[in-house]
This record gives structure tokens, sequence and C-alpha cells, in this order.
């Protein structure tokens, strides 16, 4: 299913929409969890939405990934957010697949 993310009210990405990939199951929980909003670093984009002064990232939302808890995009684009394209890992050479 398709999410359209809102545009961001200030920064250098203002104005900029774009919409996210997610699975059919996990719709209500980002629909419910919103607003999210468009974030560009790097010329990398994701999804996020503030918790206060909290930035929470919506990939992370949906594999219930903790503080230590490494998440990464398999194809590389941070607006596909369907499970079988996420991957989660306690130690972040693990999730790139350094060791072992």
């Amino acid at each position: 299913m398709i999410y359209n993310l809102s545009a961001p009210t200030k920064g250098p990405n203002y104005g900029i929409e774009d919409h996210v990939h997610v699975d059919e199951d996990d719709f209500n929980l980002i629909v419910n969890s919103g607003p999210w909003t468009l974030y560009v670093k790097n010329g990398k984009r994701s999804a996020i939405r503030w918790e206060g002064r909290k930035m929470v990232h919506m990939h992370r939302l949906i594999m219930a990934a903790g503080p230590r808890d490494y998440v990464y995009h398999t194809d590389g684009n941070g607006l596909n957010n369907r499970r079988m394209n996420l991957s989660a890992s306690r130690v972040m050479q693990d999730a790139l697949g350094l060791f072992g």
C-alpha cells in the first residue's frame, strides 16, 4: 500500500512531497501513529515523525526495533518499508554481512 508523506514545513526539503510503500498489515499502524513526513539526509530519503524532540523512523517502528537494533533496506530505497525489504540485526556488522 502507498502512504503519502506530508512535505516538510521548513528546511532544505521544504514543500517536497513523496510517498512510501508499506505492507497492508502495517498500514493501520502507520496511519494511527502519524503524521509522517519526508526526511532527506545525504541524498537518502526516509519517512519520519516527531515525538517531541525525538525523531522516529518508520522502518524502525515497523520492525519494532530497539535502540541498539540496526534496521536496513535491502534494496537501498528508504521509502520502501515493506517487510520483505527490511532486515534487522543487533549489531551493524551482522546486518551488513561483514562477519560470518
